[in-house]
């Protein structure tokens, strides 16, 4: 059995997810307990600004991962071991991290 589809499968979650929550803390106008920790929420001071700054980094974040993870499972089942896809997927993945540890590091710098 291949496990990477299971991971795959975690990380799409993780996309729809994401972008479930985003679009929920922009239409209610207050942000998730799940998507910010208890002690960070606490710092934040102006909220319709907070959620007007992470809205669109989130968002897309979420549909990235979701694409990755849809190309992923495909690409798993059809058991295309290339070099270029997982090159290609690998890098995609770290430079998600990096985008989301960015983002985070700015909001931090924001509240």
């Amino acid at each position: 059995m291949n496990y990477f589809i299971i991971i795959d499968a975690v990380t799409l979650i993780l996309g729809i997810y994401i972008i479930f929550v985003s679009l929920r803390m922009k239409k209610s106008s207050k942000i998730e307990s799940t998507f910010v920790a208890e002690d960070e929420m606490k710092k934040i001071k102006d909220t319709a600004g907070y959620i007007a700054y992470i809205y669109p980094k989130s968002l897309v974040f979420g549909i990235v991962i979701f694409v990755i993870s849809i190309v992923a499972i495909v690409s798993d089942c059809l058991k295309k071991d290339t070099v270029l896809v997982i090159c290609g997927d690998d890098y995609i993945r770290r430079s998600n991290y990096l985008v989301f540890k960015y983002v985070t590091k700015c909001q931090r710098k924001i509240c």
